[in-house]
């Protein structure tokens, strides 16, 4: 089960891009993710929800910066 998260942030980005964001995007973290989050280029909003979960971003360099980087890891 290893990578899959960040199998789901590649394909957010890649879904990203295709809707016109340049792979920036927006998430709730949930607390133990937190540190994978900021570890990948992530940064925290300062915002959280109702449910107390922070607000993380993606900027746009370091979409591209991660796609770059998990997408050598493909076999397609």
């Amino acid at each position: 089960m290893r990578g899959i998260g960040a199998g789901l942030v590649f394909y957010t980005i890649h879904v990203s891009r295709h809707s016109g964001f340049e792979g920036e995007f927006f998430l709730y973290a949930v607390p133990d993710a937190e540190r994978y989050y900021s570890g990948i280029g992530m940064v925290p909003t300062g915002k959280a929800n109702q449910a107390d979960l922070k607000e993380f971003r993606m900027p746009k360099a370091q979409a591209s910066a991660f796609a770059s980087s998990f997408g050598r890891n493909l076999l397609i």
